[in-house]
């Protein structure tokens, strides 16, 4: 269908047989897997915005929103028709011109690089990719360590794995190599991740790393960690121009970090005695066994390899004396012995010479970097038996290719030196330098009994990395994030305009589906002041601790609190533990602490997911720290974290010397103040990406909790809390009392459980609506003119099944009750949670009791017999009224005339099955095996389909005629969904989504489960597949 202007959906495009949602997003039409949400729909005009203009962009959308699909279709549609006007054009050059005239470049298509911060991550990037209806041709990059398969080159890395490899490929000694020559044609890179590269590769005796490389010269999306777009000598490395290309920084609230890092170095005394001691073992190779390194000499040969050894080593000797001849002083913030200089400093340092050397001056960085290639060639040159790799010579390379990159100027406007003493643990734990030397004279640094010194250049600007990826003449950078808050400063940071902002909502409704407040005191009333002078004080500890106890008792299944460092929830929880308050939260809920090391985190996080499960349901309790893992790494989803109480206010450590030393930096540079508004900054992020664990799809609901006076004004919330998340921000409350805290966050929880997990939202949305049991007709032998419109909606609906009749049978007067209908039994399954499971007196007894007659009735048109008789009501009794689906036999009830009525025996036996409250198969469980196979994308759309199938039944027994064929096409959605036109799926996955489909007909009443087959079965037919589900 045509595409129309504005932000709706339009004529559904097909797609291999399959319907997939288009948008006409500022004149691009945008192929989107499902219908989008409006915060969707804002990101993605964002990005083509931003596309469009060829402006940069920063973009800050919450977890859950989808931002990773949303960027891959906006940006790929983008180009899709960029590229599309492009050979129009040139079509219509080529017609113009003479045949014989040269070729003429018109209309270059950009290229996207997708960057995030791990493989991981990208990971689940070609995950979403597969989802969509684009096809890219796509590769992954990184290093010889992730695509390495060689067996001896493997098991190094760095410098050495580089050497090794060379070595391996100029000798023909990797078989992987040349298979590459052979047969690299037969694999493929394109929507696969770096395993499934890996693995195809390994099948064909490909090399993974060079068939990407390979791959990536005609690649239209790229996807590479982001730091190796931001290191300059990486990402020249990748050979591939970043000239008019798209920048896409996903997972970016860590980016202005890792722009620092990559520009800046730190050399240790241990780094300076390593490289000096490598220098020594090549030049024993070379003394020793020169004849067998003449491969890795090349072109030069080993007695001036040996030449240029001896120069380098009195450089490096005169760079150790060149440090020692700096006068420290004592830091009054730190009590370490320091030196501070503008960053221009280093340069003074590096070229000043000594009595043993020549000091290194930019002219001689070229030279070096020849010197130390060939030195790391010699040392790697034996592949089993070499043992030095040339680490420290690379990493000297590094920091002297990061020193002389930039001018004078730009050091003392983005750079810093510092020289400091290290302490005597940490010269202790330094290694230690050969006392060897080809000099006669011994080494002063073996000599001397001062404590080693570690010299530093730290860049304290982003803008650094950002201007040089400008300058490459990018088409657009656009950095993305959960998390970028406050967007003005960061915005500030990168020194690069990013015209195009946007800070999104989230696809939940904040006032029905999450609580949030400011705590200000205990129930003791004494002050939550977290700060420093105040985090040791009993009171506190104390207060704080009866706080967690009080709420645990309130709050559902899982509970993150959160600590800002690892040093404050260590000494909490000690101090609990003494006094014995750990003991009675303990009580509450089992608690559970985040572990230093990655190893241990696996079991925590498995004995935390098992204590969820326990029967008890008392759910449990993980401490965990601002900044690990498990506050930004890891994800939450539903009851895993139902509310995140954040301790204290997560400010960078002020004893740290980056720390110090960067917010002393930028107050001198900048502004009075600067320093302090990075420090909050910082402060304000973290407690951002904290806080975002407790919300992750549009069906998910939870509270949050800050704990400490400093995040509230009065009876607001401070300037420091004014930097949380927009979507956030307006439903925390500031609370001066405990009493009302606990009551808000008690209330929160107590609404929440009156609401089915498949979807809060939509039950939320029906309050005030009338009992679907009371919408029931009378049982006055005669339909109502409402029942009369449902059941003649669906009659039309299942006529082609041949159902006519029983919808007939269900609807006639001869139905006991009069009044039934059809769709009289969703009233009970779709109940809203709260409801009793029998229904109640006067109503709800008249909805099941239309049920039994019309499901036989199917019954028998299916068998070709006929319905057996509803049983005869007993004198004064309402007709029998049988159970539902595995219930038991209860007790009398009343009926709508007051009369007591019994159950006359009990409902036949079926297969035991998962019963909720609606007496049917229970919901949940068919949601967690959905969960299971779907992609979180397509499992939300699955449960907001199933929330409209519930919600349309209720305005179809009100008689809302609109609702049959609304209830008819959420059906038709959820078949889509559970059946993807693109499909990837094992044998064992076929089989089980073969299953998740005949399965969801079994949640609906039985009238309607013929008409979900057909759905299914028209949805296969129409893609020319044969339906072999039953």
């Amino acid at each position: 269908a045509p595409a129309r202007s504005g932000a709706r959906g339009l004529g559904r495009r097909p797609l291999r047989g399959g319907r997939m949602p288009t948008y006409d997003l500022d004149g691009v039409p945008v192929e989107f897997p499902y219908e989008a949400y409006d915060c969707q729909l804002a990101y993605m005009k964002a990005v083509i915005r931003a596309l469009d203009g060829g402006h940069n962009a920063l973009l800050e959308s919450p977890t859950g929103t989808g931002k990773t699909l949303c960027l891959l279709c906006a940006a790929l549609a983008w180009r899709r028709q960029r590229e599309s006007r492009a050979a129009a054009q040139r079509a219509s050059w080529e017609a113009q011109v003479d045949g014989d005239a040269p070729a003429q470049q018109l209309g270059a298509c950009p290229r996207i690089w997708y960057s995030s911060r791990t493989h991981s991550q990208l990971k689940q990037v070609i995950h979403e990719l597969k989802r969509t209806s684009y096809r890219p041709a796509s590769v992954v990059l990184g290093s010889r360590e992730h695509f390495c398969i060689h067996a001896s080159v493997s098991r190094h890395s760095g410098a050495k794995q580089n050497a090794l490899c060379k070595r391996a490929r100029d000798e023909n000694r990797c078989p992987f190599y040349v298979g590459l020559r052979k047969q690299g044609a037969k694999v493929k890179t394109s929507c696969c991740d770096i395993e499934e590269i890996v693995a195809a590769c390994k099948e064909s005796s490909v090399c993974p790393f060079y068939k990407c490389r390979e791959e990536a010269k005609e690649a239209e999306l790229l996807l590479i960690p982001y730091d190796y777009l931001i290191n300059p000598q990486t990402r020249d490395s990748l050979q591939v121009s970043l000239k008019n290309g798209i920048l896409i920084f996903d997972e970016g609230h860590n980016i202005e970090k890792s722009c620092e890092s990559v520009a800046s170095f730190e050399m240790r005394a241990a780094d300076l005695a390593g490289a000096i001691g490598e220098i020594n073992d090549a030049f024993d190779v070379l003394q020793n066994d020169a004849c067998s390194c003449e491969e890795a000499l090349g072109e030069m040969t080993a007695d001036q390899l040996m030449t240029h050894l001896n120069i380098l080593k009195k450089s490096l000797l005169a760079l150790e004396d060149s440090l020692f001849t700096e006068r420290l002083e004592r830091d009054s913030d730190t009590q370490r012995m320091m030196l501070k200089r503008p960053g221009s400093h280093i340069l003074e340092v590096f070229g000043r010479g000594s009595s043993r050397g020549d000091g290194i001056l930019p002219k001689d960085y070229k030279r070096i970097a020849t010197v130390v290639r060939k030195a790391v060639a010699v040392l790697t040159f034996e592949m089993e038996s070499a043992t030095s790799g040339g680490l420290y010579l690379d990493k000297l390379q590094s920091l002297l290719a990061t020193t002389f990159r930039a001018e004078a100027g730009e050091l003392d406007k983005c750079y810093q030196v510092l020289l400091y003493e290290d302490s005597a643990e940490e010269a202790k734990r330094g290694a230690k330098r050969k006392a060897t030397d080809f000099f006669s004279e011994p080494s002063t640094a073996t000599a001397r009994e001062d404590l080693p010194r570690t010299l530093c250049l730290w860049c304290f600007s982003c803008s650094v990395a950002m201007r040089e990826l400008q300058e490459r003449e990018v088409h657009s950078v656009i950095i993305t994030s959960g998390t970028l808050s406050p967007l003005d400063g960061t915005a500030e940071a990168f020194g690069v305009p990013f015209p195009v902002v946007l800070e999104n909502s989230h696809v939940i409704d904040g006032r029905r589906q999450l609580w949030g407040g400011v705590l200000t005191a205990g129930p003791d009333n004494v002050s939550l002041d977290g700060s420093f002078s105040q985090r040791n004080e009993p009171a506190y500890i104390r207060d704080l601790g009866l706080s967690i106890s009080a709420m645990a008792s309130h709050v559902p299944d899982g509970l993150l609190l959160a600590f800002h460092s690892y040093a404050m929830k260590e000494n909490m929880l000690r101090q609990w533990r003494q006094s014995g308050l750990l003991e009675e939260i303990s009580g509450k809920k089992p608690v559970f602490e985040e572990p230093k090391g990655h190893m241990e985190m696996q079991a925590v996080l498995e004995r935390y997911n098992g204590a969820l499960k326990e029967k008890s349901g008392r759910g449990a309790i993980l401490a965990a720290v601002c900044r690990g893992k498990l506050c930004e790494g890891i994800d939450f989803t539903d009851r895993q974290c139902r509310m995140v109480v954040m301790i204290g206010i997560p400010y960078p450590a002020r004893n740290d010397l980056r720390v110090a030393a960067k917010q002393s930096f930028l107050d001198c540079r900048g502004t009075d103040g600067d320093g302090r508004r990075w420090y909050s900054r910082e402060a304000i992020r973290a407690v951002n990406q904290t806080l975002g664990r407790v919300i992750r799809h549009k069906h998910d609901f939870g509270a949050v909790l800050l704990c400490d006076s400093r995040y509230a004004q009065k009876d607001r919330l401070s300037g420091l809390a004014s930097g949380i998340s927009q979507w956030l921000r307006p439903q925390v409350s500031v609370f001066p009392s405990f009493d009302g805290a606990l009551a808000g966050c008690r209330g929160f929880f107590s609404r929440m459980a009156g609401v089915p997990l498949v979807t809060p939202a939509a039950a939320v949305q029906r309050q005030g609506q009338p009992q679907a049991a009371a919408m029931a007709a009378p049982a006055t032998g005669q339909p109502s003119s409402q029942v009369e419109a449902v059941a003649t909606g669906h009659a039309r609906a299942a006529a082609s099944l041949g159902l006519a009749a029983a919808v007939a049978a269900a609807t006639g007067p001869g139905t006991a009750g009069g009044g039934g209908t059809p769709l009289s039994a969703l009233s009970a399954f779709w109940s809203r949670a709260g409801v009793r499971k029998r229904p109640p007196p006067g109503g709800g007894e008249k909805v099941q009791v239309a049920v039994a007659p019309a499901t036989k009735a199917v019954k028998a048109v299916g068998s070709s017999t006929r319905a057996p008789a509803a049983p005869p009501a007993a004198p004064g009794r309402s007709p029998a009224t049988p159970q539902a689906v595995g219930a038991t036999p209860g007790p009398a009830v009343s009926s709508a005339t007051g009369a007591r009525t019994t159950k006359e025996g009990p409902p036949p036996k079926r297969a035991a099955a998962p019963v909720s409250a609606y007496g049917m198969p229970d919901p949940a469980a068919w949601l967690k095996a959905a969960e299971a196979l779907l992609p979180r994308m397509e499992h939300e759309r699955v449960q907001e389909q199933m929330a409209i199938v519930r919600e349309q039944a209720e305005l179809v027994l009100s008689g809302v005629a609109a609702a049959d064929k609304k209830l008819i096409a959420a059906l038709k959605a959820v078949a889509e969904m559970l059946l993807p036109a693109f499909c990837f799926d094992s044998p064992e996955d076929e089989r089980r989504r073969q299953a998740l489909v005949r399965d969801c007909g079994m949640l609906l009443p039985k009238l309607l489960r013929p008409l979900w087959r057909t759905e299914v079965t028209e949805l296969l037919k129409t893609r020319g597949d044969p339906c072999k589900i039953w």
